[in-house]
């Protein structure tokens, strides 16, 4: 399975936002691009895409990139990339 231009050009954002390594973040859209590509291809899917970059427990200082769909809630101590039909908008919260 390759990538589509709205793929990498999500990965892109993804990566520039969070800091992160290009490869490693189309790594991760690829593994789970069944559940992303409803969102590039169906009126009817999930408005949003969110894209976390945070620990797995609160004690860890080692990060991990998550992925949610639609209007889950958002945990407050995160650096969050969301990912809108239009736009692109990042918010590093506190």
């Amino acid at each position: 399975m390759a990538l589509a231009a709205r793929h990498l050009w999500v990965c892109d954002r993804v990566s520039q936002s969070l800091g992160l390594n290009l490869e490693d973040v189309k790594t991760f859209v690829l593994k789970r691009k069944t559940l992303i590509d409803p969102f590039f291809t169906t009126a009817q899917s999930k408005p949003k895409i969110f894209f976390f970059y945070q620990a797995r427990k609160d004690d860890s200082d080692q990060k991990e990139l998550f992925l949610a769909l639609g209007m889950m809630l958002v945990p407050v101590l995160v650096s969050l990339l969301f990912v809108l039909r239009s736009t692109v908008v990042v918010m590093h919260c506190c």
